[in-house]
């Protein structure tokens, strides 16, 4: 069994200043006035801390648990090595659009446009940062025979795979929020979701591809709810933006990817059954809104004060 002890304590070691450049970054980007002096105390401790165990898990979780490890998609050790740095750079991404999103209910352009750029250009010239190829039909799989269909150019041009999956990505992500966003508008009657939190999460999609970032969308209400109720009791914060509920669904998705991606894997292959995932997944974000919308309302200040 190979021992991954050196790689982990490489990746801790890289969180600490990872996650210290995050809430820097994301500190020059927000006003002073936007954070009292405890919470930037509390900030400047966990941030780090928390980054650094994400770093940590996500290297045990990659290449010990095989967490992202998926039949058609294979790399050798360098490989794995290299997606794996290009997560952690996402999660840096991420961290630092939680920092601003938390000061200030916002997330600069200049934390996703910059990531963006970053995540097409590196899986361009890498040409094997997929966690899934651009298009893979494994309806048409054939046991013992044949496996899923991938469409011969992806293998006969690895580079142009990539810019076209990490666009995809980019896109889906993008314009899935930008739908909700105005539908959310139109139920509330009022703007519920900020041009940051598009932004957010086509720089996501960007990452991870367009299969991953519907992952990411589908389960944004669960750690969305999660993160409402603990914050609103624990302290006494009525609202937080929904960039922090992106990035932990992105960063859950990088976590589990192996088993949320193989049984739901015919979907991904069938244009019906993906229109059906969208919807429900839109639906239940909507939802969300509404949730949050009245949790919002709820008098969690005034009670902690009696």
């Amino acid at each position: 069994m190979t021992d991954f002890t050196l790689p982990i304590a490489i990746a801790t070691a890289s969180g600490i200043p990872a996650g210290s450049a995050a809430l820097w970054w994301g500190r020059r980007l927000t006003p002073e006035e936007s954070e009292s002096r405890s919470s930037s105390l509390v900030m400047t401790i966990l941030v780090p801390l928390i980054t650094a165990g994400f770093f940590a898990g996500l290297t045990w979780a990659t290449l010990a648990a095989r967490c992202q490890e998926i039949e058609s998609v294979s790399l050798s050790q360098t490989g794995e090595y290299v997606r794996l740095g290009f997560h952690l750079v996402l999660i840096t991404l991420l961290m630092t659009a939680v920092v601003t999103d938390l000061r200030d209910y916002v997330i600069p352009d200049a934390i996703t446009i910059p990531g963006m750029i970053i995540g097409v250009a590196a899986s361009t010239v890498s040409g094997a940062l997929e966690l899934v190829p651009l298009w893979i039909d494994w309806n048409m799989a054939i046991l013992g025979y044949r496996g899923a269909y991938v469409p011969e150019w992806i293998t006969l041009h690895p580079h142009w795979h990539g810019l076209a999956w990490s666009l995809t990505g980019l896109l889906a992500g993008g314009m899935i929020v930008a739908v909700t966003r105005w539908i959310a508008r139109v139920i509330l009657g009022r703007e519920a979701l900020g041009f940051g939190d598009v932004t957010l999460m086509a720089m996501i999609g960007s990452f991870i591809g367009w299969q991953a970032v519907l992952f990411t969308f589908a389960i944004a209400p669960l750690a969305g709810l999660a993160v409402a109720v603990v914050l609103g009791i624990v302290s006494g914060r009525s609202f937080v933006g929904f960039g922090p509920y992106l990035a932990a669904a992105a960063i859950a998705v990088l976590f589990s990817w192996r088993w949320m991606w193989t049984p739901l894997r015919n979907t991904f292959g069938d244009w019906i059954s993906l229109a059906i995932l969208t919807s429900v997944a839109m639906g239940a974000f909507c939802v969300l809104l509404a949730v949050v919308r009245a949790f919002r309302a709820m008098p969690f200040e005034q009670t902690k004060r009696r």
